[in-house]
């Protein structure tokens, strides 16, 4: 089955923009039908990631995957074709290659067809693009992030930086210091969701 490298991914203004898959069948010397669309904002966004979390708590052990709903959506690149792969291993990673001219915003992937065996294949990611660049480190317990424009280096202060557990909903937030970083105390949480926001508004996720 076609799967993706994780379900969303974070790039900068101006990278190149692929989506790495895998596969269990062979589709080299397949097309693919490769659409990209795009949210209205982020908190489009947010929503279909919170679902996602959502759908597979409610439906543990039950063989079916999430499914973006691209009604409505601003459809922003289309192509028909093969997948590039790395090496002549038809069992190695393949990748769909995007427009290279995106600008930055909030983006949804899909890329449907059959393999060699026309067994159909579909799978979808998220992309976010943007202006920020974010790292986190977390030590028994205790988590700093780091914010600063990728542009200049320079650090970012007085950011809002959220970080919300996947399962219990509890939402911890810290502000960015002048030297960019963000200091939250997460204890035991396993799995959560970071969003960075800009004067209220969700700009980062």
């Amino acid at each position: 089955k076609l799967r993706t490298e994780g379900f969303s991914e974070t790039f900068l203004p101006g990278d190149p923009l692929v989506v790495e898959l895998s596969a269990g069948s062979d589709i080299q010397g397949v097309e693919f039908d490769v659409k990209m669309h795009q949210f209205p904002d982020a908190e489009s966004y947010i929503k279909v990631l919170s679902e996602r979390v959502k759908f597979y708590a409610e439906r543990y052990g039950i063989r079916k995957d999430y499914a973006v709903d691209t009604t409505g959506l601003e459809e922003v690149s289309n192509y028909h074709g093969e997948l590039l792969h790395q090496g002549g291993d038809s069992w190695g990673p393949s990748y769909a290659v995007l427009p290279d001219n995106m600008q930055e915003g909030y983006y949804v992937v899909t890329i449907s067809g059959n393999d060699q065996d026309g067994i159909p294949q579909f799978v979808q990611k998220l992309i976010q693009i943007r202006n920020l660049s974010v790292y986190t480190q977390s030590v028994n317990g205790d988590t700093l992030v780091w914010i600063n424009d990728p542009s200049s280096g320079g650090a970012l202060a007085g950011l809002t930086v959220t970080l919300t557990d996947s399962e219990t909903g509890n939402k911890l937030e810290a502000t960015t210091q002048d030297d960019g970083t963000a200091r939250l105390l997460t204890g035991k949480t396993e799995s959560a969701q970071l969003q960075i926001l800009r004067d209220g508004k969700p700009t980062y996720v």
